[in-house]
């Protein structure tokens, strides 16, 4: 007969068992834990180093790609556009390195160039005093900013040169833009060729003057006053975190892109900001001097980085 002592000892051994168990099991389900994870840490370590050895070579395949590009510029644009007048107005509120650059490069190829005219932010006419001191110094009828923007492109783009020039001079003197030089000599903007030869208006999404309306009128009234036009797009990175909203490459040049009659006769190269766009803007400017229009750049409206080669 068991004893009341053989019960106790049976449960404390069978207690003393379990807790055994439950210690030895912990331990070995906390080794395998911790094994695995270590093996994941070497190979998410592993791969990282793998990551970073690719970036770093094709970080070295982008800086030989640039200076390849910048080595070979002045070579690709020599002579192209030697003696041709080309005026280059940009919008105020785009940064202004690039399109101190552009113009340089313009000189290189043998291009006359003035400088850059700078359309000031108060040409946007949200204001209606602007509005109304861009009818007095023009003697325009009064209207909406559209209207009032119209008439006076009408003036600064006419065939005669001596009355472009003068419009000019009137836009300058009311503080509706500005003349710089970009290092090279006094001008005086009654001498300016505005539609004598080419125009280059430089537009971008940081632009004061608005979302390009303005910039696709101006194009047009150069492009009808006799000019060979072309528009380029300053494009700046966005923000990160801007996520769906964030401005693609291209974005400033869609009302122009999206006219199909001024799309038909005016160029645009959307990658102003960078040198290879900038290159691409010489050989734009040769070709639509004969005649040919091309739309260059990386953008969705861009048909290809360069220009075709004639005939092609």
């Amino acid at each position: 007969m068991l004893s009341f002592r053989f019960h106790i000892v049976s449960l404390i051994a069978v207690f003393l068992a379990l807790a055994i168990g439950i210690a030895a099991g912990s331990t070995f389900i906390d080794r395998a834990i911790v094994d695995s994870l270590q093996d994941r840490i070497d190979s998410v370590s592993a791969n990282l180093d793998a990551r970073r050895a690719e970036n770093e070579a094709l970080g070295g395949q982008i800086d030989d790609l640039e200076a390849y590009v910048t080595d070979t510029a002045p070579w690709l644009v020599e002579d192209r556009l030697n003696g041709r007048s080309i005026v280059v107005l940009a919008e105020r509120g785009i940064a202004d390195e690039p399109v101190e650059a552009q113009v340089e490069l313009l000189r290189e190829a043998g291009a006359e160039v003035p400088g850059v005219i700078w359309l000031e932010s108060e040409l946007s006419l949200t204001e209606e005093a602007d509005r109304a001191e861009l009818v007095a110094a023009f003697e325009l009828e009064d209207g909406d900013a559209a209207e009032v923007q119209q008439q006076m492109l009408d003036q600064l783009a006419a065939e005669d040169p001596a009355e472009a020039g003068q419009a000019l001079a009137t836009l300058i003197d009311a503080g509706f833009a500005s003349l710089d030089t970009v290092g090279g000599e006094a001008v005086d903007p009654v001498d300016v060729r505005m539609t004598a030869g080419s125009a280059l208006l430089v537009t971008g999404q940081e632009s004061n003057l608005g979302a390009g309306e303005a910039t696709a009128r101006a194009a047009a009234a150069l492009t009808a006053g006799g000019a060979d036009v072309l528009v380029g797009e300053v494009f700046t990175a966005p923000d990160p975190d801007a996520g769906d909203e964030a401005p693609v490459r291209g974005d400033a040049l869609a009302p122009l892109l999206d006219d199909e009659a001024l799309r038909g006769v005016v160029s645009t190269d959307d990658a102003l900001d960078l040198l290879r766009g900038r290159t691409a803007a010489v050989l734009a400017l040769d070709e639509l001097a004969a005649g040919r229009v091309s739309h260059v750049g990386f953008g969705a409206g861009a048909d290809a980085p360069v220009p075709p080669l004639p005939g092609s």
